[in-house]
């Protein structure tokens, strides 16, 4: 983990935020990345976090790829949460 990772995910994550505000439209690879983020961040929330961006891509009608499954399942593997 990089000393500066969990800072950085609840950066991107407010930035996501405001995208949806705005009129960029996010795709599967930017997704991807953000859930990425997160499971490199270290954070305790990582996985919620993870999960969190997984729904909203899902709920804005965006198809996840090979990639946001992978990503996603590096969050669970790299989280200290037995379920």
């Amino acid at each position: 983990n990089h000393p500066d990772a969990a800072d950085r995910a609840e950066k991107i994550f407010e930035l996501m935020k405001s995208l949806k505000k705005s009129s960029v439209q996010p795709t599967e690879f930017i997704f991807s990345g953000l859930i990425s983020v997160h499971a490199n961040s270290g954070l305790p929330s990582a996985v919620d976090r993870a999960i969190e961006l997984f729904q909203l891509m899902q709920s804005e009608g965006i198809q996840p790829n090979v990639v946001t499954y992978s990503t996603l399942l590096d969050a669970f593997s790299k989280s200290k949460q037995p379920d």
